[in-house]
This record gives structure tokens, C-alpha cells and sequence, in this order.
């Protein structure tokens, strides 16, 4: 059963334990991260949307 905030922010989380929150913003995704080494939530991902031609022209 996942963990209250009050009790992730107090550090009583073990490494395998993991909370997240997702929001949309603009085309793309912010994904908000909680784990033992960022109890505040001060991991953040960004994922957006990239064109085929942008990615294969990057892409290794």
C-alpha cells in the first residue's frame, strides 16, 4: 500500500519504495519523482513529443 505524503516526507521510505505524480503540461508530460533520496519530490522528468525526423537526425 503506498505511503501517506506525511510519512514520505518524514523519511520513513525504503529504497524499494517509489511515489509519483504525473501532469500534462503543454504537449508533453512532467513526471514528479519521491523515493529515498528525494523525499521533497525534487526529481523531475520531462518527456515530450519530437518529431521523427529530429529524432533520427540526433539518434545514434
Amino acid at each position: 500500500m503506498p505511503k501517506k505524503r506525511a510519512e514520505i516526507q518524514s523519511g520513513e521510505m525504503t529504497e524499494e519504495e517509489i511515489e509519483h505524480q504525473i501532469w500534462q503540461v503543454g504537449k508533453g508530460f512532467a513526471i514528479q519523482n519521491y523515493h529515498h533520496d528525494s523525499l521533497c519530490g525534487e526529481e523531475w522528468y520531462y518527456i515530450i513529443p519530437v518529431a521523427e525526423s529530429r529524432y533520427r537526425k540526433y539518434a545514434v
